[in-house]
């Protein structure tokens, strides 16, 4: 935040009152001609001017503290609400004598204009919100709190910026419009920072599992512990394990289920070549554990970044393979005051392991694409030819972002918290139920929305009551009158009000 930038007054302007009241003003943007990139984040200033200004004055502040580049048509908005259309209108000069009051306000309204209008004859209250929309064009709409009236600091210049939070999102292009698609190309671009996002994320969970401390000697349960549920979930579904909802549960048969050697042979026989290579080098050369470094000194640097394994993106490394069996596992150990990454094979799982590796067969054959361990076709599995077939030394490049849109709101929810650092994505998975609602279960939803109104951003809860009033019912909408943004209670207290009431 920005606190004390003076925003340049011309001197000639300055109040000949004694002593005006001052005015603390926040201006939030509240929507505009952005893509989804900016939706459920919190932009706003927050100003302070002197009563003997005028509207316009106020303007022109809004307009340097937004950094904006070209000056506007704009329009202030005053009633019972911002959007009260019989309120009273404040436009500017140049709106009037271009288009007259018969164009971009109607014959009858209550019209005034901003140049001739100080801020003291509005006769604002505290906590007042009122409406300030900025390009009659393309709509840049406002939203400014009355945060307290107080008296004038003699020592300070007015306007003042007192408080800056969030960037002024770029403005989506004209051209857009005119994609058969409704996108452009800066759609599309965004659409690529969202995905890099997305792989951003996924990098940060996987070396927050990996940061666990792990051993050499690891115990097969003891490793399982250390994994996320929705890759128990996957583990398990090699083994036919059934439905097991328990996380407990899920560790307790897979540590009875893996260590068998008639399907420890089965899930041999589903691993691509490369994965076998890779294998057999931990057990038979490293006694089944390996620090990562000197694995990648071997084959080269393990890049998969894969999360959502039981959704149907599946590892395509070799090492990333091998974990997504449960065969190895990625943890640190300490080394006086140094800490290093090291793959292991736990203990129970070694000797059959090494036996079916030293078997002369045990490097022939291999699953073809799409195979799983029943021989049926299976969307867990490789999907690339050259990788399941070649050597390591030969494996062709892969995509670390496949299967990306693939997981389900159910499991989004399952292994992504609301965090600070992921109210990007719950901003953006919004985007997409909003988009086509049809396409998630309504209890998904449900529990996907009440967790989004516990987000730190404003605007985010508000999107989130938003849309569960539209898709679920004024129920919804009922905690919200005990939000600690007043800006959210007076939107539910708007919504839960009788009609009846409106009218008085």
């Amino acid at each position: 935040m920005e606190k004390g930038k003076v925003i340049p007054f011309p001197s000639e302007k300055r109040a000949s009152a004694l002593r005006p009241n001052v005015y603390t003003l926040r201006v939030y943007l509240v929507s505009g001609p952005y893509g989804e990139e900016s939706v459920g984040q919190e932009i706003f200033r927050t100003l302070k001017v002197r009563g003997d200004q005028t509207l316009e004055d106020l303007h022109s502040a809004i307009f340097r503290s937004y950094e904006r580049e070209h000056d506007r048509y704009y329009e202030f908005c005053l009633g019972m609400d911002p959007n009260d259309p019989e309120g009273v209108r404040f436009t500017c000069g140049e709106a009037v004598a271009k288009y007259g009051l018969n164009g971009p306000v109607k014959s009858g309204e209550k019209v005034g204009l901003a140049p001739l209008v100080t801020i003291e004859s509005l006769g604002l209250e505290d906590d007042q919100f009122f409406g300030y929309w900025f390009d009659l064009i393309e709509e840049w709409i406002h939203l400014i709190h009355v945060i307290s009236i107080g008296r004038e600091d003699v020592s300070q210049d007015y306007p003042l910026l007192v408080e800056k939070e969030g960037v002024l999102p770029n403005p989506v292009p004209a051209d857009c419009e005119n994609r058969a698609d409704g996108r452009g190309a800066d759609m599309l671009r965004e659409e690529d920072v969202l995905v890099l996002l997305m792989g951003e994320m996924q990098m940060r969970w996987r070396r927050q599992v990996e940061d666990a401390p792990l051993k050499p000697n690891t115990r097969l349960r003891t490793a399982l512990n250390k994994v996320p549920s929705h890759w128990l979930e996957a583990i398990g579904r090699q083994g036919e394990l059934g439905e097991i909802r328990n996380r407990k549960g899920r560790i307790d048969a897979l540590a009875e289920w893996l260590p068998r050697e008639e399907n420890l042979r089965k899930i041999w026989n589903s691993l691509p070549l490369p994965s076998r290579e890779v294998l057999c080098w931990i057990l038979l050369e490293r006694n089944g554990a390996v620090k990562i470094q000197n694995l990648s000194r071997r084959y080269g640097a393990d890049t998969d970044i894969t999360w959502w394994w039981n959704e149907g993106q599946m590892p395509e490394t070799p090492l990333g393979f091998l974990r997504s069996r449960g065969l190895v596992y990625v943890g640190k150990i300490r080394e006086g005051k140094r800490r290093f990454r090291i793959a292991v094979v736990p203990m129970e799982l070694r000797k059959a392991l090494t036996r079916i590796a030293q078997e002369p067969s045990s490097m022939e054959g291999g699953p073809s694409p799409k195979g799983s361990l029943s021989g049926e076709a299976s969307e867990d599995a490789f999907t690339q030819e050259t990788l399941l077939e070649a050597p390591i030394s030969e494996r062709a490049e892969t995509d670390p972002w496949k299967g990306l849109e693939s997981f389900n709101l159910r499991s989004f929810l399952s292994v992504c918290p609301l965090r600070e650092d992921t109210e990007g994505m719950y901003a953006r998975t919004l985007g997409q139920i909003r988009r086509n609602p049809e396409g998630f279960p309504l209890r998904q939803v449900r529990s996907f929305l009440t967790r989004m109104t516990r987000a730190n951003s404003v605007w985010s809860r508000l999107e989130a009551y938003k849309l569960g009033f539209i898709l679920l019912d004024e129920r919804f909408v009922e905690p919200a009158l005990s939000d600690n943004s007043r800006l959210i209670q007076q939107w539910a207290e708007s919504v839960l009000e009788p009609p009846q009431e409106r009218l008085f």
